[in-house]
């Protein structure tokens, strides 16, 4: 290695190397000009090989880190086999299980037609011996009067076979989805710290339950077999000009709705059945007007990452719970693909189950209710992203519903020994006054639901209605100020288990999801009553200015546009 140096006289300046370590009679005869420095002919020497050494050691070093490229560069090759095998791994599980539960399935069937050989052999064995009396009373006796009254004892158990074989109506029904694309999550990251987010495969085509039923049935002329096979979209696939991902706000979501084109009609509804036979002045309905089918509406899908089984707005973001994962998971925007899906903040529920999920707007925080107490939920959306939940209230519930308006809490609760109807400051949570329902008639029927809007109280009622030897459970509607006198009472026909109440703050609109594949819409008031049909089952629900988002227990949010003039 060549030093660029020049030589000094005699004259110069004494070796500055030398004078650092206070010898200062050294004359300095180079002077290094990548340092600067004037030196001696010794400390010249020791210089450049401290030098040649830091040259030989950035040498090794680059040759060092190209063996380490070459050697990643491998490990990447190898290590992509492993991740495909992985994959494919992954598949050929799910597919063994698919296998496997087509084989319990053909098994579970087998056993029960194995059930029934059994059972119609003991019939056999119960019938032999009657048709064995019959022949010998017959015989023996003649048509005497003792012997008809045996025979018409022998008919009498003939019959009762009669109706056990009336019991032999069998069917079969199976339901199950193709594929959830949604569910499946793929993270492949190959550098440190780069936050890559999971990748999302978007349905190629609509995702379907599949229904199969095998029924049979007696006509005039036999016993028929009817086979029926059903494929219903889970999951709409939205047409697109551009196949460009973008991602959009909450508040936009008005310009993504795609209008599914279902047919509202009366035909086929069951409605009709139960208000023929429901004596409506029992309820004391004072409204005017009969419900009518909404004809103008767009629906739409939004994939969560989550099953949703309760879900609260705040009119532009929503917070809903998972009983699946136990989590709660806040969705603070919408991206736009094929379908609507979600962006998420996501933490792990650690108390008991919640029943209930409200926005309170005084508080500007969502609250939860479980049988142990109410939380208050902050959803904070920076570099942390999480959703801070304090304990607002202790206590000790069987069943608990929650519902907010300005700045007052209701909370309509049950324990062993009460029903009660409690309001609370939103704010402090300070007790103001309470109504205990044992002593009000119309509350002591089975509630499920409730909301309070505009110096109102709306109240869901379920019931048991029987009809042609069977029942089903049916709902009704009560309006009440805030003293609970009641306005009016609204039959709405049938209902599942699991359906909700919830108002639109402004206009004071409710809406009410019957646990079947029905959204009803009622005024403030009472007046006037509709509704709409929906894709697929609605539970819990949420109301937002100008849209409805429904739950059912599955990753699908149906979003429901009403366009009303």
């Amino acid at each position: 290695m060549a030093l660029n140096v020049n030589s000094l006289n005699s004259n110069d300046n004494y070796c500055k190397l030398c004078i650092e370590q206070q010898i200062f009679d050294q004359l300095a005869t180079y002077l290094c000009k990548h340092c600067q420095t004037s030196m001696c002919n010794e400390c010249f020497h020791q210089h450049t090989y401290s030098i040649l050494d830091e040259y030989n050691h950035v040498r090794d070093k680059f040759k060092n880190i190209s063996v380490q490229m070459q050697n990643k560069r491998q490990l990447l090759d190898t290590f992509k086999g492993h991740c495909i095998k992985s994959v494919d791994q992954c598949f050929e599980e799910a597919i063994q299980d698919l296998h496997s539960l087509r084989k319990e399935c053909t098994n579970y069937v087998d056993e029960q037609f194995n059930n029934m050989e059994n059972v119609i052999t003991e019939f056999n064995n119960e019938l032999n011996p009657i048709t064995e009396k019959l022949s010998l009373n017959w015989s023996r006796d003649g048509t005497s009067n003792i012997a008809t009254q045996q025979i018409n004892n022998r008919q009498n158990e003939l019959s009762l076979f009669e109706k056990k074989l009336e019991q032999f109506t069998p069917n079969l029904e199976l339901k199950i989805s193709t594929m959830p694309r949604n569910l499946i999550k793929l993270k492949c990251a190959l550098i440190t710290n780069t936050n890559k987010d999971e990748h999302h495969f978007i349905p190629k085509q609509a995702a379907r339950l599949i229904l199969t039923r095998c029924t049979c049935y007696t006509t005039d002329t036999g016993d028929k077999v009817d086979v029926e096979t059903q494929m219903e979209e889970l999951s709409p696939v939205v047409s697109s000009t551009k196949d460009v991902q973008t991602d959009t706000k909450m508040e936009d979501i008005n310009k993504y709705i795609t209008a599914a084109g279902l047919i509202s009609s009366d035909n086929g509804d069951d409605d009709d059945d139960f208000y023929s036979i429901y004596d409506e002045g029992e309820l004391n309905n004072k409204i005017s007007n009969e419900h009518f089918s909404s004809s103008k509406y767009e629906q739409s899908t939004i994939v969560t990452q989550n099953e949703v089984d309760r879900i609260a707005s705040d009119g532009c973001n929503f917070l809903y719970f998972s009983d699946t994962c136990k989590s709660l998971c806040y969705v603070y925007e919408l991206v736009r693909t094929s379908t609507m899906t979600t962006k998420e903040i996501t933490i792990h529920w650690r108390h008991k189950p919640l029943l209930d999920l409200i926005w309170c707007d005084m508080r500007k925080q969502y609250l939860c209710a479980t049988k142990q107490g109410i939380y208050s939920c902050e959803c904070i959306t920076n570099d942390h992203n999480t959703i801070d939940v304090n304990e607002e209230l202790t206590q000790n519930w069987s069943y608990v519903r929650l519902s907010a308006i300005d700045d007052t809490l209701v909370v309509w609760s049950d324990t062993t020994r009460s029903s009660e109807l409690n309001f609370y400051n939103s704010r402090t949570f300070e007790h103001t006054k309470s109504f205990n329902l044992q002593d009000y008639s119309r509350f002591r029927d089975n509630s499920t639901s409730f909301c309070v809007y505009k110096n109102s109280i709306a109240t869901l009622f379920q019931f048991k209605q029987h009809y042609n030897q069977s029942s089903k459970k049916v709902f009704h509607i009560t309006l009440c100020d805030m003293n609970l006198t009641e306005k009016c009472t609204l039959l709405l026909g049938e209902c599942d288990i699991d359906h909700e109440i919830r108002a639109e703050t402004t206009s004071g609109t409710l809406f009410i999801t019957n646990g079947k594949k029905k959204l009803w819409i009622v005024s403030d008031n009472g007046t006037k009553k509709e509704y709409v049909r929906l894709q697929r089952i609605g539970r819990a629900l949420a109301p937002l200015k100008d849209k409805v988002l429904i739950a059912n227990g599955t990753q699908e949010l149906q979003c429901i546009t009403l366009k009303r003039t």
